[in-house]
């Protein structure tokens, strides 16, 4: 995985502390035209998960099932397009599903199935 490499001699303004904490010069690739991007966790995209948790929330029937069918193929073809593996695809929407339905239907206090003492 390549990481984006920023130049900031040419951007004006920037001020350098110390000009013996000179770094080497990067070294160029003939790949300009192309990067790998490490995407964010889709169960950590905050406003994401509300909006598709308000949304699944507010269908109801084959709607939702149609709504939740169209979520999950289009971030599968996202996530596919930058080049992840099958696996962690799988990892990935599994952990956005639990992330949508804590959203949606948060646990209550009293609710026993999520353990603990009673």
């Amino acid at each position: 995985m390549r990481q984006l490499e920023l130049d900031f001699d040419s951007i004006p303004g920037v001020v350098r502390l110390s000009p013996y904490l000179q770094r080497p010069a990067p070294k160029r690739s003939g790949n300009r035209g192309c990067a790998n991007i490490a995407a964010f966790p889709l169960s950590r995209q905050r406003a994401t998960i509300q909006k598709v948790a308000l949304r699944f929330k507010s269908k109801r029937g084959k709607k939702r099932l149609s709504f939740w069918q169209e979520i999950i193929a289009e971030m599968r073809r996202q996530l596919e397009g930058i080049g992840m593996p099958h696996a962690s695809i799988q990892r990935e929407l599994i952990a956005f599903r639990d992330a949508v339905e804590r959203e949606a239907y948060p646990p209550r206090d009293d609710d026993s199935r999520y353990g603990g003492a009673t």
